[in-house]
């Protein structure tokens, strides 16, 4: 019996142990390819967290009949290296899908190439899809950039509550400035606000290059900026504009969705985060229910990588758990021992249609919020509005299509809302002190109530009427005295120098200052006039006959004498 006892047991192992040997002989390895550049800070990001989510995926689905196994590329700043890593992908690797790159132009040849070989490509960029081919089949975007522009309302909505009256986008080109440019004008059209100027900078663009570029700026007399572009080119950007003065009270920077979601204040170095203090910014929002998990992540990627977790990591951790899902549903185990069996017949182009579906099925919790691709594209519900203070960043309101923008707090809190530079308002030191009269007193310095006359009461009762109240200083002018200018036309040429922003004064218009200036319609009409006395007998019916003297009389008698 003790024979028979033991027989059972070492047999019941044995089909325990041949069991699982079966279920670990059926799991197929699907390979995956993965371009990306691993020397830029995004690059290094998502592998990152790519690789914690395939460890944290398969430690809870052990018993999945497929197994992502990764075949890394390092695209590099290259259009030509990143063309010749998909083709080693595709044709050597044999893989099933493809992530990244980020370079919206590698990418434009990544995608034609899953076109022609029926694989999917998941793309990384921060920028959007618009340099890609518009009829991608196998293109799948899995990070958020606002669909229709909805990042450029919101950054509207942002301008309009605040009141400011032009803002100047600053961005990376090619690829981000073709989001940018159409989006924020359509979005601006409605209101009052106008882009003097757009600013264009490339990642290659060196540093005189850029401190040109902000001189150029700075020319136009506008203190908001939107930057949109590449965290490598914003920290170049940052430390440039600082030395040129345009960190500091009086200018006001709005960082985009794109930016926003890759640039943790807390990993900046300590003079960046002085840079950025007072900041605004747009950025997806953030479903509470995983702050347990991501809390988790940060922690592993702090400890075993080094870096500091941020909105485009939480997207690259969820994008790699999306595609070991969907490779499970496209049940691609058939497919890929068939491909083994069928040597030279590639079956991807009969698998392709089928991931890219079952990619596009995909809707769950992830750590970044509701992970769902079903249009081809992560789509996002509502935006958040922060403003950095700081190391940290304090949500001042949300944003939605629907309920348009709704701020948490008195919008007139931070530092933002007193960042706008005041208008320098020339006012010119002539004998007409009824027009214009500038105190000379001492004490009163230059300030508003230090000028008066005819001129300065229009002018500050237009202000009154405006819908903004705009910060101004009245600064005084000699006119024909030791001091420049000597004329007025030299003084007008003074707005052109960008010297002031108005002049008021009894200031004729003439053809030859509209070159320099534009001028206001005319609230004063000069033009001559005569002046007589009014006499008493005004109705008297012989008035008419009163500029008669005596010899005109004597004159006409003798006429009807003769």
């Amino acid at each position: 019996m003790q024979r028979r006892r033991r027989a059972i047991v070492i047999l019941t192992v044995g089909l325990v142990c041949l069991m699982i040997t079966l279920t670990q002989s059926e799991t197929e390895s699907i390979p995956v390819g993965v371009i990306l550049d691993s020397d830029s800070s995004l690059g290094s990001m998502a592998l990152s967290c790519i690789n914690i989510s395939l460890r944290d995926f398969y430690s809870t689905h052990d018993s999945n009949s497929t197994k992502l196994q990764l075949h890394f590329r390092d695209s590099g700043k290259n259009l030509t290296t990143a063309a010749s890593a998909a083709r080693d992908l595709i044709n050597k690797e044999k893989v099933h899908a493809i992530l990244g790159p980020k370079n919206s132009e590698q990418a434009r040849f990544v995608v034609e190439l899953g076109n022609k070989s029926g694989v999917p490509v998941i793309w990384f960029s921060l920028s959007g899809p618009s340099l890609l081919p518009p009829r991608s089949r196998f293109l799948i975007h899995s990070i958020s950039t606002g669909s229709q522009c909805s990042q450029f309302e919101a950054i509207a909505a942002i301008i309009q509550a605040y009141n400011w009256q032009s803002v100047i986008p600053i961005y990376e080109e090619p690829e981000f400035g073709n989001d940018l440019i159409p989006c924020l004008s359509y979005a601006l059209q409605d209101m009052d606000t106008r882009m003097p100027y757009t600013s264009s900078l490339r990642q290659d663009s060196s540093d005189d290059q850029i401190t040109q570029e902000l001189k150029n700026i700075k020319g136009n007399r506008t203190y908001v900026f939107l930057a949109h572009m590449t965290v490598d080119l914003w920290s170049r950007l940052l430390k440039r504009a600082q030395k040129e003065g345009l960190m500091s009270e009086g200018y006001v920077w709005i960082l985009t969705q794109g930016l926003s979601s890759v640039l943790n204040p807390e990993a900046l170095d300590k003079k960046a985060k002085g840079y950025m203090d007072g900041a605004l910014g747009v950025k997806p929002s953030l479903d509470v229910s995983n702050i347990t998990k991501r809390a988790s992540l940060a922690t592993t990627l702090k400890s075993k990588y080094g870096k500091t977790l941020s909105l485009y990591g939480l997207w690259a951790y969820d994008t790699i758990t999306a595609l070991a899902n969907a490779v499970e549903k496209a049940e691609l185990v058939n497919s890929a021992s068939r491909y083994r069996i069928q040597s030279g017949v590639d079956l991807r182009n009969e698998t392709g249609p089928e991931l890219r579906k079952a990619i596009q099925d995909t809707d769950f919790q992830g750590l970044s919020g509701d992970f769902n691709l079903s249009q081809g594209q992560l789509e996002t519900s509502q935006i958040v509005v922060y403003n950095v203070k700081g190391q940290n960043e304090s949500i001042i309101g949300h944003w939605s299509p629907e309920n348009g923008l709704k701020l948490i707090h008195n919008h007139s809190e931070g530092n933002a809302t007193e960042r706008l530079a005041k208008l320098k308002i020339g006012v010119p030191r002539t004998h007409f002190t009824e027009f214009v009269n500038y105190s000379s007193d001492p004490e009163e310095g230059q300030n508003k109530s230090a000028a008066g006359g005819f001129a300065v009461d229009v002018f500050k009762r237009v202000v009154d009427v405006l819908p903004f109240s705009p910060s101004y200083d009245f600064v005084p002018v000699n006119i024909n005295g030791e001091q420049t200018p000597s004329s007025y036309d030299d003084l007008l040429c003074q707005i052109k120098n960008k010297n002031l922003d108005i002049i008021i004064g009894d200031i004729t218009i003439v053809a030859s200052r509209t070159k320099c200036v534009d001028f206001t319609v005319p609230y004063l009409d000069s033009s001559m006039a005569m002046v007589v006395k009014v006499r008493s007998d005004s109705k008297n019916g012989w008035i008419l006959l009163t500029p008669f003297d005596w010899l005109l009389w004597l004159v006409l008698a003798v006429i009807f004498v003769a």
